[in-house]
């Protein structure tokens, strides 16, 4: 099944990498979701490039990824017509949670916040992006001359997250990170 969908309604949250083993599993790398919410949910996924419908089964855990298997590839000859693709789910189609209201932000509501290090009231840059590579979350700085430095997201180097004032307030430890 095809589906057309408005590119904001969606949420990119891994991509398919190929099909794996003889069963019809394709191989998924997923970003920041637990599989869980998708099987146990009956989510509908969208391949990107087709716009095609999946719905996960469920998966395993292999080497470098998930196998997922899904009720629309019945075998390998099919999971073979699937192209690599970033794979998305409606954003509607995710679940509500239950969480504190001090902790209910996400990191990428962050992104655009001014920084400033602590004891200092110039803004040196903007939060640019979040990565996590496996071992923890790393900000991305914006310098106002467009380079950019990665800072760990560690207690040690943020003392504050002002969400009211947008202001992301770093340790004076963070100097050793920044070129200013």
């Amino acid at each position: 099944m095809t589906v057309l969908v408005p590119a904001n309604d969606y949420q990119i949250i891994g991509r398919i990498s190929g099909p794996f083993g003889i069963k019809g599993e394709m191989k998924v790398i997923l970003s920041d979701i637990d599989p869980n919410i998708l099987t146990d949910n009956k989510i509908k996924c969208i391949v990107d490039k087709t716009k095609q419908i999946l719905t996960p089964v469920k998966y395993r855990v292999i080497a470098n990824g998930l196998a997922f298997r899904f009720l629309e590839i019945p075998d390998r000859n099919v999971a073979e017509t699937y192209p690599k693709s970033s794979l998305s789910i409606l954003i509607s189609d995710i679940p509500e949670t239950e969480y504190d209201d001090d902790e209910g932000e996400f990191l990428e509501d962050f992104i655009g916040f001014s920084i400033k290090i602590e004891h200092d009231d110039n803004i040196i840059g903007t939060l640019d992006n979040i990565y996590n590579f496996g071992a923890g979350d790393i900000l991305e700085l914006k310098y106002p001359d467009d380079k950019t430095v990665m800072i760990p997201m560690v207690d040690d180097m943020i003392i504050d997250i002002d969400t009211e004032k947008q202001i992301i307030i770093l340790s004076s430890d963070a100097k050793l990170y920044l070129s200013v």
